[in-house]
This record gives structure tokens, sequence and C-alpha cells, in this order.
């Protein structure tokens, strides 16, 4: 969601800057921040009647440069001389926003909304507020307020058919978006968010049109490659899904978003070193602020390439990142453990997954084998037994079973389990039961 700008150029201001006011702002534009100051202190010992205006100028110049302590003190002075100098308060706002003080951010665009309820601003801005903390309905009541002051104004349209779009209305959202796309054809944003649109309703191809003109209006800016690429991966067109992240790439070797999509595209693909290559780049471009996550899922493609050692060595590493890890990295532990064979370490990890996750069907079916592989049947047959409860299709849950039974010596029930997973599609264990003698029908 994009927010309105912070205001900083004067209304009017000459394209060939004339006044000391005129030159801050120009130098306030092209990033020359300590002549703009120079050149804002000027303008107010010339003119004390420009003074509020000066002030807040400065404080935009400390703005840009994140000092935003130094742009308050500004602000609040422009605010001292002139009470009803609406500009301040609302800059103010976007302030406290970026400092991820809500309560104060809300304070000042409701003072700049006091002050001069026909300044737009604030509602867009407060709104993009509201939609962040999930407070969609007032959002789209500050959207609305700013589309009724200015119906040729395309962020408001645009940003609540954004929250249309989330919240699965899909003819407003489309009302919306297409009304900023006439209002701003020129705009990259809201042909991206017509893309969203598009790929949220299946229409991939276009989705892809609109993603297109997005990137043909800019063509550095990088999140649009990956959503075409998004789309084009829906379309199995693998190709041109590759282009588009190493055209994003191209640009930026350091975009993490197009290594962390293309890594998910290439596990899909069954391309795991390719994966792992692009694990390992975020990696080095995270550093020490590298994720659990990060090392998870390379020790994933590494479990998939049976290099069970490494896969190891990568969990390890997100166990020491995140003390509270999930049960899927227990799972995955456990499972790379019981391709090496040390089962008893295995279960030692899916006793830690199942902790975490009661409900986690697969954990007790691998632990069950790993029981089984001990000749621990009764342990193995309660786990068996509890993933067919959480799975009552899982039909290798009744083919195991079915053999712990028979192991266990007990015809009967290993007879009833291989019919049942017969009946489910998988019959070997039946005709196993059969060619040894062993079927007692049930």
């Amino acid at each position: 969601m994009i927010r309105a700008f912070l205001v900083v150029c004067l209304v009017g201001v000459l394209a060939l800057a004339d006044t000391p006011m005129e030159r801050g702002t120009a130098a306030l534009d092209r990033g020359d921040y300590q002549e703009a100051l120079k050149l804002f202190d000027r303008a107010m010992k010339l003119d004390s009647s420009k003074a509020a205006e000066a002030y807040k100028n400065r404080g935009n110049v400390f703005y840009f440069q994140r000092d935003y302590k130094n742009a308050m003190i500004n602000y609040f002075k422009a605010i001292e001389i002139d009470k009803n100098y609406v500009i301040p308060y609302y800059n103010l706002g976007n302030v406290y926003s970026d400092m991820n003080d809500l309560e104060n951010a809300l304070k000042y665009y409701d003072l700049a909304n006091k002050i001069d309820p026909k300044y737009t601003p604030p509602y867009i801005n407060r709104a993009h507020m509201y939609d962040d903390i999930g407070e969609h309905e007032k959002a789209i009541v500050d959207y609305s307020r700013a589309i009724e002051i200015d119906p040729n104004y395309w962020l408001p349209y645009n940003n609540r058919g954004r929250i249309y779009l989330s919240l699965k209305e899909y003819n407003k959202a489309a009302e919306d978006i297409n009304k900023a796309v006439k209002l701003s054809p020129d705009l990259r944003v809201p042909y991206r968010s017509r893309g969203d649109l598009y790929y949220a309703l299946q229409e991939y191809n276009k989705a892809i049109v609109d993603y297109t003109k997005a990137i043909n209006i800019s063509p550095k800016y990088l999140a649009t490659y990956c959503d075409r690429a998004r789309a084009y991966i829906e379309l199995d067109k693998k190709e041109a899904a590759l282009k588009d992240f190493a055209s994003a790439l191209a640009i930026d070797p350091d975009y993490k978003c197009a290594y962390i999509l293309r890594s998910n595209f290439y596990m899909k693909l069954n391309d795991y070193q390719s994966a792992i290559n692009d694990y390992t780049r975020l990696i080095e471009i995270d550093g020490s602020e590298a994720s659990a996550d990060r090392y998870v899922y390379r020790g994933v493609a590494f479990a998939n390439l049976n290099k069970h050692k490494e896969a190891i060595e990568d969990y390890k590493k997100a166990l020491e990142l995140d003390d509270n890890a999930s049960a899927w990295l227990y799972y995955s532990m456990g499972a790379t453990y019981t391709k090496l064979n040390d089962y008893k370490t295995a279960i030692s990890f899916y006793d830690k997954a199942i902790e975490q996750n009661a409900s986690y069907t697969d954990a007790y079916s691998n632990r069950a084998f790993a029981y089984w592989t001990f000749d621990d049947f009764p342990r193995a047959i309660t786990d068996y037994d509890k993933t067919i409860e959480l799975d009552p299709n899982n039909v290798s849950a009744y083919t195991n079973r079915s053999g712990v039974y028979l192991q266990a010596g007990d015809k009967q029930k290993a007879s009833i389990d291989a019919k049942k997973a017969c009946d489910l599609g998988d019959c070997k264990a039946l005709e196993y039961l059969k060619k040894r003698g062993a079927f007692i029908e049930p």
C-alpha cells in the first residue's frame, strides 16, 4: 500500500527558483541538505512572515535524513508560529508513523483534519495506518473521504481497491483499481494493482499484460518482475519466469525477493542444487541477520539430494538461531536421521515435533516406522493408530500397521489392515499375505 507523500514543495514553485525559499526547496529536492538549511534560514531573515513555512521546510530536511528528533523540533516550531498551519501537523503524523508510534501519528493526522477538513493527505495516510493494523473499515472510510474531497486523485482509489482485494471483494476492487488506472495511465502503481487483482482471480494472462505495462513504465522497479514471474509459473512458463527473476537480479544482485521466489520455484522443479545456490546467496546477503528459515529450507534441499550430513548441519544452525523451532524443523531432522538409519535420534526429534504439534500426522507415521525397526510393536501400533485417527484414508499407515501386526503374530488384524489398504488403492500388503498363506478373510 502506498502513502501520500510528505509535503515538501511549495505550491506554484517556479521551474527557475528565484527566492531563497524556492532555492531551498530545489536544494532539498536534489538532496543538498546543508544548502537547503542555509537557504531556509535566509528566507526567514528576509521575510519573517515566511518563518512557519521555513521551519516546516527545515523539518523536511531533517525528515529525509531520518533525523526525526530535529524534524519534530522544527515542525513544532512552525506550529508555534502558526497554529492553523496544517502541513506541519500532517508531517508530524508521518514522523510518528515512521517511528511506529501509532497513537501520536493518529493524533496529528486527526489534528490536521480538524484544521483543514478538505486536506486529503492526512486521510490517506491515516487510512494506510488503519489498514496496517487490520482496521480495514476505518481505512475504507478515510479513503472514501479523500475521494469525496478530490474525486480525480488516483491514489485513494488504488489503495481502497487493494483493501477490497485483500477482503476478496473483487467487484469493488476492480471498480476502484480500474478508476485509478483511468486517472493515471502513465503510472506504474495502478497497473501493478490491477495485475494483482487479475492474479487473485487466476486470470494470469491478463495479470501478465498489466505487470508488463508496469515494467515498461518503471523498468527498474524490481517487485513487478517477481509478480510477473509468479504469473508465468502459474501458466507453467518456466523459462519466462526464470528470465524475470534474472532480470530483477541483473538490476540488483542482492534483491532478496527474487532469490526467495526463485529458490521456491527450483524446489518445485526438483532442481535442488539451484535452490541450494539461491538459499546460500540469501544467507550471504543476510549475514549475521540470516533467519533460521533460510537454513531450514537449504537443509531440506540438501536432504533431497541425499546430502544428509549437510542437511543436519543446516538444521542444527536453524535450532541455534531459533529456540522456539517449528514442528516442521524437528520433523525434518527426524526424517533426515531416519534416512541415515539412526532411528533412536530420529525418534527424539519426532517426539519434539509432536510436542509442538499434537496433530502432526507424518511425525506419528515416521515415529511408528522407527519403533517398528526396533521391534517395539506396541508403540509402533499406537503411533499408526494415531496416524489413522488423524487421517482415516492414510493408505501407507494401514499397509505398515498390517506389517507390524504380522510380525507381532496377529494375522487377523494384519489381514484387516491389508484389506483396508487394498480398498484404498494399495494391495501390496494383501498380495504379500496371500502369497505367504497368512491372509485370514475378515
